[in-house]
């Protein structure tokens, strides 16, 4: 009985037997890993909902690719008609600049954009396609702007820069 007086004493003191030291540090264990299992199943919820934004935000983007192509091709038309030629000169330029930013963001990436860039080969070599045919376009399109049918709107009117 004085043996379990004195054992009982030490446990109060905080003195653990040797058994009990190892169930306490399987505990910690435990609950450590579940701790980092917990982490990690936020941390993999946190990047599936960031590639869902990612592809969200890549998928607007096209489809503002797609509108701005139609605003240009009406812009151009309505300019050399003279009509609206002031909010037309404007609207293209505007028009072409951001689909070329855009076109430059998906494949070398832009944080402006919320765009990484392209890794996967065969987006890549499309893009890379896309831009080749676009450049020519682009070019032009400036130039266009920057002819006498542009300056002549008023007297002062001055080509946009490069």
């Amino acid at each position: 009985q004085e043996a379990k007086k004195a054992s009982m004493q030490r446990r109060l003191d905080g003195y653990k037997t040797p058994k009990e030291k190892i169930k306490e540090q399987a505990e910690k264990q435990r609950q450590k890993e579940a701790a980092q299992r917990a982490k990690q199943r936020k941390e993999t919820s946190n990047l599936k909902n960031l590639e869902k934004n990612l592809k969200g935000v890549v998928l607007n983007l096209s489809g503002r690719q797609r509108m701005l192509t139609q605003r240009i091709a009406k812009n151009a038309p309505l300019i050399a008609a003279g009509i609206d030629k002031e909010f037309a000169k404007k609207d293209l330029l505007f028009s072409i600049n951001l689909y070329n930013k855009t076109l430059n963001g998906f494949i070398n990436g832009d944080p402006s954009q919320r765009l990484v860039a392209t890794k996967d080969f065969k987006i890549r070599k499309f893009l890379e396609n896309v831009k080749a045919n676009w450049e020519p376009f682009y070019e032009n399109a400036i130039k266009f702007l920057k002819t006498k049918l542009f300056c002549n709107s008023t007297k002062n009117s001055k080509p946009p820069p490069s």
